[in-house]
């Protein structure tokens, strides 16, 4: 069983990819604008953690392999500049550059990737933390 976890209260286990689609759709509509969140999918064995941001029309993607060793995986997209984009993770503020932003469409079909292979996508670029 994979592990969809939202909040300090708010987990899931699913199963199939149609699970995780709708639960995903559900969060992004609930959790809106400035209450956006990051939600982690932990998949089952040594697969390891994939979060992403939802709420917003961009995203951002973040990667620990099962260890919780180094290396730690963030996106990156295209945008440039030093502002921020914020997410709720776990109750807290979670700031990270711009320069990590996705699409939200695009960080969806990486964590369908993702569930299907247990791998990270090489659609996406990936840089170390």
């Amino acid at each position: 069983m994979w592990k969809v976890q939202w909040s300090a209260d708010g987990q899931r286990e699913i199963s199939s990819l149609s699970e995780l689609d709708s639960l995903l759709d559900e969060l992004h509509a609930k959790y809106q604008g400035d209450r956006a969140i990051i939600v982690t999918i932990e998949a089952p064995g040594d697969g390891g953690t994939l979060a992403i941001g939802v709420g917003r029309e961009l995203s951002v993607l973040n990667y620990v392999p099962a260890s919780g060793n180094p290396p730690y995986l963030s996106s990156v997209g295209d945008l440039t500049g030093d502002e921020t984009i914020i997410f709720h993770f776990m109750g807290q503020w979670s700031e990270f550059p711009i320069r990590h932003a996705i699409s939200f469409e695009s960080a969806r079909e990486a964590v369908r990737y993702f569930f299907k292979t247990q791998r990270l996508p090489d659609s996406i670029i990936w840089e170390k933390d």
